[in-house]
């Protein structure tokens, strides 16, 4: 069995901000030549298999709307699609129906290319699609998504049947939404 990979950067924190990152690759399977699984500080990287670990410079694809919370991305791309990146938390934020995952580059959610913005909290995501109607999903135990509940959701929900909606603020635990008429919820 070949023996698991560490690297370790960012020891002294001179690199970037925050924490050390170490990376990690297991073997999945034994042999002369062995795939491996690579891990980042503990959580598994999806979509990330092989030999070589490699990390993109940049995320260019034409973005027209993105947004950022406390340890994720979300982006609208110009076609319409939904994206997101980072780490998905026990919130579920990334939109994809999982939680816990960290995805390095952007990952598609959905198939529906009528996503026109974005929003972040911390923990939470807010879109509005091109005809108004908003959606929200992630962090909701203090019911700051606007379901009428406080559970947790992983992937995108419809709030209510407007088609209406402008613009949304959010914060850690409260969202405000303006309308086209100009109210504020």
């Amino acid at each position: 069995v070949t023996p698991a990979v560490s690297i370790t950067s960012n020891p002294t924190g001179t690199i970037c901000e925050g924490a050390p990152i170490a990376f990690t690759a297991t073997p999945t399977n034994g042999g002369s030549s062995p795939e491996y699984k690579w891990w980042l500080n503990g959580l598994e990287l999806n979509g990330v298999n092989g030999n070589t670990l490699t990390l993109p410079d940049t995320i260019t694809l034409n973005w027209k709307s993105v947004a950022s919370g406390a340890i994720f991305s979300i982006g609208v791309r110009s076609d319409g699609t939904l994206w997101s990146w980072g780490y998905n938390s026990q919130y579920g934020q990334l939109g994809n129906g999982t939680q816990g995952n960290i995805y390095l580059i952007p990952y598609q959610i959905g198939t529906s290319s009528d996503w026109d913005k974005v929003y972040c909290g911390k923990f939470s995501v807010f879109a509005i699609k091109k005809n108004g109607s908003l959606w929200a999903w992630g962090r909701n135990d203090f019911g700051q998504l606007g379901l009428g509940h406080q559970n947790q959701i992983f992937a995108p929900v419809q709030l209510g049947t407007d088609t209406n909606w402008l613009s949304i603020e959010a914060s850690n635990l409260s969202t405000f939404a303006i309308k086209t008429n100009g109210t504020l919820w």
